[in-house]
C-alpha cells in the first residue's frame, strides 16, 4: 500500500499509528513499512496500535534489564553466536562475509526484539516480506534456524521457531526458480567493455582467459606469479577438493592482462584494483587494501556497463547476463579452439563434469560465485 502524504497527516501519542486531517486512522507497519487504514479514529485504535508495537517491537529487553530475567534480545544472541559460534564454521571467505551481513542485518531490523518472544508468525512474515525468491528466503530461513539452534544450547529458548516455518520449494517446475539469463558472446562481450572502466577491463579480460570466478579474480595478487605460473585457489571448494588448487599458465596474453593492470601507476597488491571513490574510514577498514574491489561490487560495476552498452535492453534484469557469464563465454571459446573438455573443467575447478557440461551448453543456469 503507498503511504498518505505526511503534510496531511500526523503521528498521535503512540508510536506508528496516523491520523489525517479528516480523522482517519493508519497504522505502520515497522518492520515491513506497511500501512493499514483503520477508519474513523478512536481511542481503540491507540490500543491497538500499542499492542502492535509490542508485537512488533517489544520492550527493547527493559524487561529483562529491569526485572533481571535474563532474557537476551536477538541482538545479543547474534553477538554471541559471531562470537563463539561463526569462528568455528567451515565456511570459505565469501560465505562467511554473507552470514557476517545476513545476521548484521538480522540485528537492524529486529534485534531489539526479545528471543523468547520471537515466534514463528513474526520470522515467517519478515521472510515472506523481505525475500521473494525461494533460493533467498531459505538460506535467510536455515540462517534463523541456526541462530535459534544456538539459542536452545544456552538456554536462552527451548523451542526453534524459525524450523517450524515453511520451507519453500526450488522446483524447477515453478517459473520464479527457473533461471532466465542469456548467453553472452564475443560481441557482446566487446561492446560492454568499451564502456568499462580500465579495472573493470582488466577484469573481464582476466576472467575471460583464465576462467575464474569473481572471488578469484579481484583477491589474485601480483605475488600469485610465480615461476611463470599464476597460483590460484578457488576459495569456494578449497576444503573440499583438491581441484581448488590450480596453476594457470602465464601466457603473452596473460602478461599482456597484467601489464595493462600495472598501467594504471597506482600502487596496489592486487592485479584488480580502482582507487574509490569513497574513502569513509568504515569502509576502508573493512577491506584488505584501500584499492581492493569486492565482489560485490564487481558484480554492481559490470551490471552498470552492461546496461550503459544497452545491448540487453529488450531483456528485464533477470535475462540480462551477469559477470559470472564471462566464465562460459570464454569456456565455449576454449571449445572453439580445439580445447578438451577436461582441460576446461581443471580450469573452472570443477570436481563434477555436468557442471562444466552446464557451463559450456546452457549458461542460463550460472549463479554468481
Amino acid at each position: 500500500m503507498t503511504h498518505r502524504n505526511r503534510k496531511k497527516t500526523s503521528r498521535t501519542k503512540v508510536k506508528n499509528l496516523y491520523v489525517d486531517t479528516r480523522g482517519y486512522a493508519s497504522y505502520r507497519n515497522p518492520i515491513t513499512g506497511e500501512v493499514t487504514y483503520l477508519g474513523k479514529y478512536t481511542l481503540a485504535h491507540d490500543v491497538i496500535a500499542r499492542e502492535a508495537n509490542e508485537h512488533f517491537e517489544p520492550s527493547n529487553g527493559l524487561r529483562a534489564q529491569i526485572f533481571g530475567t535474563g532474557e537476551k534480545t536477538i541482538s545479543q544472541v547474534i553477538d554471541e553466536y559471531l562470537e563463539e559460534v561463526a569462528p568455528s564454521k567451515p565456511w570459505d571467505t565469501e560465505t562467511q562475509k554473507n552470514h557476517v551481513w545476513a545476521l548484521k542485518r538480522y540485528q537492524r531490523d529486529f534485534g531489539s526484539r526479545l528471543i523468547t518472544v520471537t515466534e514463528r508468525r513474526f520470522i515467517g512474515d519478515y521472510l515472506h516480506n523481505n525475500f521473494e525468491r525461494p533460493e533467498t528466503y531459505n538460506k535467510h530461513r536455515q540462517r534463523l534456524v541456526d541462530l535459534y539452534v544456538y539459542g536452545i544450547s544456552r538456554g536462552y529458548v527451548t523451542y526453534n521457531e524459525a524450523e517450524a516455518t515453511l520451507k519453500r520449494s526450488l522446483s524447477k517446475k515453478l517459473p520464479i526458480n527457473r533461471k532466465v539469463r542469456k548467453r553472452m558472446d564475443i560481441e557482446v562481450f566487446q561492446e560492454i567493455r568499451k564502456v568499462a572502466p580500465h579495472w573493470l577491463q582488466v577484469a573481464m579480460d582476466l576472467s575471460l582467459v583464465t576462467l575464474q570466478a569473481r572471488s578469484e579474480i579481484v583477491n589474485a595478487k601480483y605475488t600469485d606469479m610465480r615461476n611463470g605460473h599464476l597460483y590460484v585457489i578457488r576459495d569456494k571448494t578449497s576444503a573440499d577438493s583438491d581441484m581448488a588448487f590450480i596453476k594457470i599458465k602465464v601466457t603473452p596474453q596473460v602478461e599482456e592482462i597484467i601489464g595493462q593492470s600495472r598501467g594504471d601507476a597506482l600502487a596496489s597488491p592486487y592485479i584488480i584494483h580502482y582507487s574509490p571513490k569513497s574513502r569513509r574510514r568504515s569502509h576502508l577498514d573493512a577491506k584488505p587494501h584501500w584499492t581492493y574491489v569486492t565482489p560485490g561490487y564487481l558484480t554492481k560495476a559490470f551490471s552498470v556497463a552492461r546496461d550503459k552498452a544497452g545491448v540487453f535492453d529488450n531483456m528485464t534484469n533477470r535475462e540480462r547476463p551477469g559477470f559470472h557469464e564471462i566464465r562460459s563465454l570464454g569456456g565455449r571459446i576454449y571449445v572453439a579452439l580445439g580445447y578438451s573438455k577436461d582441460y576446461i573443467r581443471a580450469l573452472m575447478t570443477h570436481t563434477d563434469e555436468k557442471t562444466t557440461t552446464i557451463y559450456l551448453t546452457n549458461p542460463g543456469q550460472l549463479q554468481d560465485g
